[in-house]
C-alpha cells in the first residue's frame, strides 16, 4: 500500500491544511497518520526514497509552525475547540515518530514547541478544560459531542514526549489528563475501567441517544494509559488498561476480532461506537465493525504484548490481522473498508473522508498502512536476552543478543494455509540464549522439534527453548489447524441461536457467493462431540489464500474460504456469508425481489410484487385467520383481489384479520410493496406470516420464504387466482427476523 498512499503531492495537500487552518473537522488528523505509517514503512523497508520523502514532510509542517510554536489546523478564535485538540495529537505523534527515525533535533524542538503551546491553552481553569473542547456535529448537541473522550486521547503523544525530555510539565499535564478530567465530561473512563464497567458506557448518561463511547477515541487513550503507566509505575492504572482490555474482549469483539457498532445505540456516532458487539455479531442491528478501530485494537495488543509479555495479546493480534485487517483491505491495496462486514458484501461504503491529490482518502487508510507496517516488529522481538517468535510469518529477521552477538531467524512456511513452520537459526556465534515461541491458545496439540529432539508445549504460553544455538540449527513446529464450529455467545440475542461459524487456527472461514451452493441455504455442519470439523482441503478456484469442504450431516458438503478472501471482488458477485444459518422450523424470512447488489444493504426505489397460493381445504371450519406482515418501507395486502390491509412502518408490524376474506380452495395471498426513499439508506424488504386456525384439527401457517413468487413490474390480475405467475422470480430469501438492518421484530411469528 505505501506506493499508493505515500506520495510528495499528497503529503504536500495535507501539510496545507495547517498552512491554510481552514478551522474543518478534522481535517488535520490525516498528515500525522499519514506520517506515523510513514515512519513504520521508512524503518521497516529502509526505502531511500521513503526516508527523503519523510524528510521532506516534516520540514513542510515545521514551515507552518507559528512563532509562538503552534501547529493547528484551526485559526486562534477556534482554538482550542472542535477537532482542533484531535488534531494536534495527530501532528504530535507524527513529529515525535518523525523524530525517533530521523534523530533530527530541529523536529523534536517543534514537537516540543507545538505541544507547549497547546498547554497554554489547556488545563485548569482559567484555561480551556480539555472537556470542553469535544466538538459537535450536525445540529447543536445538549450532550456536547464525545464529552472530550477524543481530545483526551492528546495523552499518548505528551507522555511519549515527557519520556523523550524528562520535561515534569508534561507529566503533570498527563495527570491532569488521567486523575483530574479522566477523559470525559461524565466521569473518569479510567476510573470506569478500573471499577470493571462495561466499555459501552463509557461516558454514558443512561440515555442510548446520547451515548459516547466512541470506541477508536477509547481505545486511543487507553493506548496513552500504557504510556502513563510506563512512566508512573501505577499499578492502579495498569489494572484500568487489562479491565478495560478483557471488557472489550469478552463483550465487544467480534470472530474476526472486530469491535464496535453491531448493536442497538442511537448516540452520536452509532456504528462507530461500543455496543456489545460480540452479542449481536450473529444479528447486527446496523452497520459496524470500523476499520479504524481494528488497527487501533491491533496497536494496544501491541502496547500490551510489550507490557506484559503474555502469548494472548499476540493472538489476539494475529486474529484481528488475518480476518478483519486483511479482509478490510481490498487486494490492489487502493481502498480500505470503513466497516468490515461479516455476512453481506464489502461495498466500500465510506463516512468521514477527505480527498487528497485527487485521492479519496478515509480516516481509516492510514491507521491501516501504520498497522500493516507494524505486523514486522510483532512477529519476531528482542527480550534483551534472546528472541521471540509472535508470528509464523515467511522471511528473514535479525535479533540483538549480549556480547556483540546477534541472531538470524529464517521462516519457511505457507501458515496458516497448513500449521508447519521450520525456523532456520543462524547466530553470529554460538551461543547459549533463549528462543520464545508462542504456542497459540487454540493449538491444542503442538509438536515442537529441536534438531531431531521433541519439545513439550503448553497451549496458551511461550515455549522457551534455553539452549547453546549454533548456525544451522533448526526448528520444527507442527500446530494443531483442525476446524472448530463455533456457538453465537452466550447473551446474544435469541434470533442469534440458530448460526454457527467455522474457524480453522486462527482464520475465520466463509462462504462466497462464487463458489458452488447456496451461501444463504441452512445446513447443519457435520461436527465431532468436541466441535471439531473434518474439512477437506480444494484447490481454490478463486482468488483465495485458502478454500476448504465443510461436511454437512446429510452426507454433502459446502465450500468455504478464508475470511480475507470473501467478499474480495467487492461487490455483490461475491457475497459471503460468516455465520451461517443451521436448519430451524419454519419461520418468517425477510425477502425481496432480486434486484442486482443485495437489498438488505441498497436497493432501488419503487415498486415490487409477491404473491403466494394457499390450498384452504374444504369442510373445515376456520376458528381465526390473520395476517402479519412488514415491510421496508409500505405495503399492501390482498387476498384474492381484495385489499385487506396496509403498512407504512417497517419498524412496526401490521396485523389484519383474514377470517371474512377465506374461502376453500385456491386462496392468493398478494402484497405490493413499496421502497421509498430514507435517509439515504434505500434498503428494502417484506417479512410476514399468515396463520390460520380451525375448530379441528391442526393449524396452517404460511410464511415469507423462497416459495413466494416476485416481480418488478405490475401485471393486470396478479392478485387473483388462476394468475399465471411463470415468468414470476423465486423470491430473494434475504435471512432471519432479527437480521440487520431491521433488527428483532417482536410481532412476527418465528
Amino acid at each position: 500500500m505505501a506506493g499508493v498512499w505515500f506520495d510528495e503531492k499528497t503529503l504536500a495537500e495535507m501539510v496545507d491544511i495547517f498552512r491554510r487552518r481552514p478551522n474543518g473537522f478534522a481535517d488535520g488528523e490525516f498528515w500525522g497518520k499519514a506520517v506515523r505509517a510513514l515512519c513504520h514503512q521508512s524503518e521497516y523497508q529502509q526505502d531511500p526514497r521513503l526516508q527523503d520523502l519523510l524528510k521532506q514532510t516534516l520540514a513542510d509542517l515545521m514551515s507552518t509552525q507559528t512563532k509562538d510554536g503552534c501547529i493547528s489546523g484551526y485559526k486562534p478564535d477556534k482554538q482550542p475547540y472542535n477537532t482542533d485538540v484531535w488534531d494536534r495529537k495527530y501532528a504530535l505523534l507524527g513529529l515525535i515518530n518523525g523524530y525517533e527515525i530521523t534523530h533530527d533535533p530541529m523536529v523534536l524542538d517543534a514537537a516540543v514547541s507545538a505541544a507547549d503551546h497547546l498547554l497554554t491553552q489547556l488545563g485548569p481553569p482559567p484555561k480551556v478544560r480539555v472537556m470542553d473542547t469535544a466538538y459537535i456535529t450536525g445540529p447543536p448537541r445538549p450532550e456536547g459531542g464525545f464529552q472530550g473522550i477524543e481530545s483526551s486521547s492528546i495523552l499518548e503523544p505528551i507522555v511519549r514526549l515527557y519520556r523523550l525530555t524528562g520535561k515534569k510539565e508534561y507529566l503533570e499535564f498527563a495527570r491532569y489528563l488521567v486523575e483530574v478530567e479522566g477523559g470525559s465530561k461524565r466521569g473518569s473512563i479510567f476510573e470506569a475501567a478500573f471499577a470493571g464497567r462495561d466499555v459501552r458506557e463509557f461516558g454514558g448518561d443512561g440515555l442510548s441517544r446520547h451515548n459516547v463511547a466512541h470506541a477508536y477515541s477509547i481505545i486511543s487513550c487507553f493506548e496513552g494509559l500504557v504510556e502513563f503507566y510506563r512512566a508512573t509505575g501505577s499499578e492502579h492504572w495498569k489494572q484500568a488498561i487489562l479491565n478495560m482490555y478483557d471488557n472489550t474482549t469478552a463483550k465487544e469483539t467480534a470472530i474476526i476480532g472486530a469491535q464496535c457498532g453491531l448493536g442497538p445505540n442511537d448516540g452520536l456516532a452509532p456504528t462507530e461506537q461500543f455496543s456489545h458487539s460480540a452479542f449481536y455479531q450473529t444479528c447486527p442491528v446496523q452497520d459496524g465493525l470500523e476499520g479504524c478501530t481494528h488497527a487501533r485494537w491491533m496497536g494496544l495488543n501491541r502496547q500490551l504484548l510489550l507490557l506484559t509479555g503474555e502469548s494472548r495479546y499476540a493472538d489476539q493480534f494475529e486474529r484481528t490481522l488475518y480476518n478483519a485487517f486483511l479482509g478490510s483491505i481490498r487486494p490492489d491495496g487502493r481502498m480500505v473498508d470503513y466497516h468490515t462486514h461479516l455476512n453481506g458484501t464489502r461495498p466500500a461504503k465510506m463516512n468521514y473522508r477527505k480527498t487528497f491529490n485527487g485521492k479519496v482518502i478515509t480516516c481509516c487508510v492510514y491507521n491501516v498502512t501504520d498497522s500493516l507496517a507494524m505486523i514486522p516488529t510483532v512477529a519476531v522481538m528482542g527480550d534483551g536476552a534472546g528472541a521471540v517468535v509472535n508470528l509464523y510469518i515467511p522471511g528473514t529477521a535479525r535479533v540483538k543478543l549480549v556480547a556483540d552477538n546477534e541472531v538470524v531467524l529464517e521462516q519457511a512456511t505457507d501458515y496458516p494455509r497448513t500449521g508447519s513452520i521450520d525456523i532456520l537459526v543462524r547466530p553470529a556465534k554460538a551461543a547459549r540464549f533463549p528462543i520464545r515461541l508462542r504456542i497459540p491458545e487454540w493449538s491444542a496439540t503442538t509438536l515442537v522439534i529441536v534438531n531431531g529432539e521433541s519439545h513439550e508445549a503448553k497451549p496458551g504460553s511461550y515455549l522457551r527453548l534455553d539452549r547453546i544455538w549454533s548456525a544451522g540449527d533448526k526448528i520444527s513446529l507442527t500446530l494443531d489447524m483442525r476446524c472448530h464450529l463455533v456457538c453465537s455467545p452466550p447473551g446474544s440475542p435469541r434470533s442469534a441461536d440458530g448460526f454457527r461459524a467455522l474457524v480453522r487456527g486462527p482464520v475465520v472461514l466463509a462462504r462466497d457467493k462464487r463458489l458452488s451452493g447456496d451461501i444463504q441455504e441452512e445446513v447443519e455442519i457435520q461436527a465431532a462431540a468436541d466441535g471439531i470439523v473434518p474439512l477437506t482441503m480444494l484447490v481454490t478456484n478463486i482468488p483465495a489464500l485458502m478454500q476448504f469442504a465443510v461436511p454437512t450431516t446429510t452426507g454433502g458438503t459446502f465450500p468455504v474460504v478464508d475470511f480475507a478472501s470473501a467478499g474480495n471482488t467487492w461487490d455483490a458477485t461475491s457475497e459471503y456469508v460468516t455465520w451461517i444459518p443451521r436448519p430451524s422450523p419454519p419461520a418468517a424470512r425477510w425477502i425481496w425481489f432480486p434486484d442486482a447488489g443485495y437489498p438488505a444493504l441498497q436497493a432501488p426505489v419503487g415498486k415490487r410484487w409477491f404473491r403466494r397460493v394457499l390450498d384452504l381445504p374444504a369442510g373445515r371450519e376456520i376458528k381465526h385467520a390473520t395476517a402479519t406482515f412488514c415491510a421496508d418501507n409500505q405495503f399492501t395486502l390482498f387476498v384474492n383481489g381484495h385489499p385487506v390491509g396496509t403498512g407504512t412502518n417497517w419498524q412496526q408490524p401490521v396485523t389484519l384479520d383474514l377470517q371474512s376474506d377465506l374461502k376453500p380452495g385456491d386462496v392468493v395471498l398478494a402484497v405490493e410493496a413499496v421502497n421509498t426513499p430514507y435517509k439515504g439508506l434505500n434498503v428494502a424488504g417484506l417479512i410476514g406470516c399468515v396463520q390460520i386456525g380451525f375448530k379441528e384439527g391442526p393449524s396452517m401457517i404460511c410464511f415469507t420464504d423462497g416459495t413466494w413468487k416476485t416481480s418488478d413490474r405490475e401485471t393486470p390480475g396478479w392478485q387473483t387466482p388462476g394468475f399465471k405467475d411463470d415468468g414470476w422470480k423465486p423470491a430473494l430469501v434475504l435471512g432471519r427476523n432479527g437480521m440487520k438492518p431491521w433488527g428483532e421484530l417482536k410481532n412476527i411469528r418465528d
